[in-house]
């Protein structure tokens, strides 16, 4: 007999299938609707982008090689020797010597570390708004780069700089050279396409250079960049290209969108065979790595409710299981401020050490207890306390034999276990510990020194003889270390 939930998922995953073949036939019109429109709006788009960036960077290569050339020039030792002796006759004439050389070149003039021209700069071309920019620039002012001057239209031009330096790399002045618009214009000219309005602008919007016409009557679209190696920008407008066909646009995303619909058809067909299988073998493979041990949180996830509502009943043993690990975890051995042993794992050994002592095997069994604890936990803080716990846990590692057992009993309280130890060695052994675990101390900083803590100590030997149980080895121990610290502490008792 069916359940009758198992109908309703089929009816849910039917559901679900219509409803998105459903909304897909939507979104599919939708798009149709927008493709024509956008398809090669966009295409165009990013073929003007391309375009203008390529436009940018021939300018650009253009003022760098302008930039260069002057530099060269600056780099001269002639144009050094003029700026060093300063004579303004020698730099007006070497100025339109040299203007005649420059490719485009409207004025050229040498200027002193002052800012004072070397010659007359009206015949240098050197305009008003030309000494004012370098003046400005002299003076450490932010200035648009490279200054365009039209105050003279037909020698309009753009300005660049270049420091002079002498062979101490001192500077001893600038190199000025003007260079006229058309050089820009006919950069625009040359890569200008059909349709295309190129503009170069300045650092306040005004034209540069203007290149190409389009026409007002049909769609536009423009884009503007900056101008690598300047505060310029390159703005550029064109006309967009017509769509295709609108029914060869609608033909091909319908034929699109059938192929879609055909394709999730099956693809649902195909994922509604495929979840049963899928589910259960999850549900198989959880039941396997419970029994297995593997208890690792589930993240698998199912799809048919089926199969949730088995999940539960897996968890809770799953969870069960882990509850029963971590009381075992809870009962380790190790103690985690100190990483020694803890008290359980001390009276484990220590059964192990009194049936090797009643083998004829010396044993000693030592108490130890940190003095003035309570004041240093308190007065220094828990941080403290801590770090003289895990000190004096090293110091025992430090001195511990192979055959030797530490561990931490509890709060400031620990033991060891001496296997085979001679009776005269014992108490130089505790009390070079003991000295050892004060110079710790001493060089850590997390430990005050007025609140340093010495060690009491109680020891005493397994006697076959005596002892005939563990439990009156362990009290006669205990009694020995409330000796030691009844007797003034840091010190060493023995039964």
């Amino acid at each position: 007999m069916k359940s009758p939930l198992t109908k309703n998922s089929f009816k849910r995953i039917i559901y679900i299938t219509a409803s998105v073949i459903v909304v897909l036939l939507i979104i599919s019109a939708i798009v149709n609707l927008v493709l024509v429109r956008s398809h090669y709006k966009n295409y165009e788009n990013e073929q003007i982008q391309e375009q203008l960036e390529n436009k940018a960077l021939i300018l650009g290569k253009q003022l760098r090689l302008y930039k260069q050339i002057i530099a060269n020039v600056a780099a001269e030792s002639n144009t050094r020797d003029i700026l060093t002796f300063g004579e303004p006759n020698a730099g007006h004439q070497w100025a339109l010597q040299m203007r005649k050389f420059l490719p485009q070149a409207i004025g050229v003039a040498l200027l002193s570390h002052s800012g004072k021209v070397l010659g007359d700069p009206v015949s240098l071309r050197l305009g008003p708004q030309c000494l004012t920019d370098l003046t400005r620039l002299t003076q450490g002012e932010n200035v648009a780069h490279p200054p365009i001057h039209r105050d003279i239209p037909e020698l309009s031009h753009f300005d660049l700089t270049t420091a002079i330096h002498d062979e101490d790399d001192n500077t001893i002045g600038v190199l000025f050279v003007s260079f006229s618009l058309d050089t820009l214009k006919a950069t625009l000219q040359e890569s200008v396409s059909k349709e295309q309005l190129i503009q170069l602008l300045d650092h306040d919007g005004e034209p540069i250079a203007v290149a190409g016409s389009i026409s007002t009557a049909r769609e536009q679209y423009s884009i503007s960049m900056r101008v690598p190696e300047s505060t310029w920008t390159i703005k550029l407008t064109e006309n967009l290209a017509s769509s295709l066909p609108i029914y060869l646009t609608l033909s091909l995303s319908n034929l699109t969108t059938s192929i879609i619909v055909i394709g999730l058809i099956f693809f649902f067909i195909a994922y509604a065979s495929r979840i049963f299988k899928n589910d259960f073998a999850k549900v198989k493979a959880r039941l396997t790595q419970i029994s297995e041990g593997q208890l690792d949180e589930d993240n698998s996830n199912v799809q048919l409710k089926e199969t949730a509502e088995i999940l539960p009943s897996i968890e809770y043993i799953a969870k069960d299981i882990q509850k029963k690990q971590q009381m075992i975890a809870n009962q380790s051995w190790i103690d985690e401020l100190t990483g020694l042993p803890n008290r359980r794992h001390f009276n484990n050994e220590f059964v192990r050490a009194y049936n090797l002592a009643r083998r004829g095997i010396p044993m000693a069994v030592v108490l130890i207890n940190l003095d003035n604890f309570k004041t240093l936990n308190v007065s220094a803080g828990k941080t403290a306390g801590d770090q003289a716990l895990k000190l004096l846990a090293n110091t025992l590692q430090q001195y511990c034999r192979k055959t030797d057992f530490a561990a931490r009993l509890g709060g400031d309280e620990f033991a060891l276990l001496l296997l085979d130890m001679q009776h005269d060695k014992i108490r130089p052994c505790i009390e070079k510990l003991s000295e050892t675990f004060l110079e710790q101390q001493e060089r850590h900083p997390a430990v005050p020194d007025e609140f340093r803590c010495t060690l009491s100590c109680g020891f005493t030997f397994i006697n076959v003889h005596r002892d005939y149980n563990a439990a009156a080895v362990l009290t006669r121990a205990e009694k020995t270390l409330m000796t030691a610290k009844e007797h003034g502490k840091n010190c060493v008792m023995e039964a």
